[in-house]
């Protein structure tokens, strides 16, 4: 998934790598683009990442700037924490949930799946069901519906937030999605018996 992959491809030691090989005094102008692209994709991971502890610890809570300054003062005085494996189990969850780019995954929707993800591994719902259910629940919106309407002008607010979280997490009680069958490759004259064991034909 792009959360994961953006953090994979942008650790902290990259400036300074990229720094070594020279490549910062060639084209200064080229490279300060690419450090401030760097820039602006951490950032963005770590707002998204925020915003998903703060629906983990912080249920009531909005994403507005105070609401957020105020978490990352709880975080700072040991108030609030959230262990990193669990973060960290939630993104292997979703990559093997959403196994192509999704153009309804935008990032007012990421803090939101994370957390209805989340819910979706505790209750032991397979990765490919939750792709399934999360997939039918954008291609089905409404564009003029509820949930959509919370995620125009005042996106950031506690009510349009849990509003959001209310709507998507509906898809945990949705009936199981079914899972088509991969297709087993079998030679034509090695018939498969019920348990996929070939068994050669007789002469």
């Amino acid at each position: 998934m792009a959360i994961k992959s953006s953090v994979e491809k942008y650790p902290v030691s990259w400036l300074k790598r990229e720094d070594e090989e020279g490549k910062l005094n060639k084209n200064i102008s080229i490279q300060r683009k690419e450090v401030w692209d760097a820039v602006k994709k951490s950032n963005l991971i770590v707002s998204l990442l925020l915003q998903y502890m703060i629906l983990r610890s912080r249920p009531d809570m909005g994403f507005s700037g105070t609401e957020i300054m105020s978490y990352c003062d709880d975080v700072k005085n040991g108030e609030a924490e959230i262990a990193a494996d669990e973060v960290t189990a939630v993104l292997d969850y979703l990559d093997a949930a959403l196994t192509e780019k999704k153009k309804h995954l935008k990032k007012v929707h990421v803090p939101v799946v994370l957390f209805v993800a989340q819910a979706a591994k505790e209750k032991e719902i397979v990765p490919e069901d939750f792709g399934m259910r999360l997939d039918a629940f954008f291609e089905n919106l409404d564009p003029n519906g509820e949930y959509m309407a919370a995620c125009q002008s005042g996106s950031a607010k506690r009510i349009n937030v849990q509003l959001r979280v209310k709507l998507m997490s509906e898809i945990l009680d949705a009936p199981i999605a079914v899972i088509p069958e991969k297709p087993i490759d079998t030679d034509a004259s090695d018939p498969v018996d019920a348990k996929g064991t070939n068994k050669k034909a007789k002469k």
